[in-house]
């Protein structure tokens, strides 16, 4: 009787780790999530402020109306639901793009290529968005050439048993230095400090969520 109630006593605690385990896990991930939108909420105020500057009333309106539908989105999905269908995450960073040409105007634009098959497909919370806020703010806003027309390109196609997701722009690239800088960071996983905020996040939830980065076919960055 004393080591059946040992053994039971000895499962509960067992049981009880594994759940508190879980649970940090669940908190750091949420946290992982959240350190992405306080970072575009500041860049999309900094929108909404030069647009008063401009006195361009009508086109408050519509920004402010895109980010309370990106902020409803994050509210919709339980804490713990770390996944989304594509097709949702395309239709936040349509609002994200929305709210980027109005500051913008007409100096850049976006293709998409998008098959219908994994548009119900579910793939991991707010990782699209970061790499075309990255794309614009690092690729194409760089560039001052006379007549340039900034284009990021987005794939989302299914590949095998897989979904790829590849995120292109025309805009200022990246030089041999810069380059060797990225691949570092794949490396390092979620231990990139300063700034990237968004990139930061992406390689350490993807690390999270199916392990550590091991070969260079999961994520890329060229």
């Amino acid at each position: 009787n004393s080591f059946n109630a040992m053994t039971r006593q000895l499962r509960f605690y067992i049981q009880k780790t594994l759940e508190n385990e879980k649970d940090k896990e669940r908190m750091r991930y949420s946290l992982l999530i959240s350190q992405i939108n306080p970072h575009f909420i500041y860049n999309t105020l900094n929108t909404i402020t030069y647009l008063v500057r401009q006195n361009r009333s009508s086109d408050i309106v519509a920004v402010n109306s895109a980010l309370i539908k990106i902020l409803r989105d994050s509210l919709r999905i339980d804490a713990v639901q770390i996944f989304d269908a594509v097709e949702q995450e395309i239709e936040v960073v349509k609002q994200y793009i929305i709210i980027q040409q109005y500051r913008y105007g007409s100096d850049f634009k976006v293709n998409w290529q998008v098959d219908e098959e994994v548009l119900h497909l579910a793939i991991p919370k707010s990782l699209l968005q970061p790499l075309v806020e990255n794309a614009l703010f690092h690729g194409l806003l760089p560039c001052e050439a006379e007549n340039y027309q900034g284009v990021i390109n987005i794939l989302i196609q299914a590949v095998a048993d897989r979904i790829k997701i590849q995120v292109s722009d025309n805009g200022a690239g990246m030089d041999a230095e810069n380059l060797k800088q990225a691949h570092q960071w794949l490396k390092m996983g979620g231990e990139i400090r300063g700034k990237h905020v968004g990139l930061r996040n992406i390689i350490g939830r993807v690390n999270y969520l199916y392990g550590p980065l091991e070969s260079g076919n999961r994520l890329q960055i060229e």
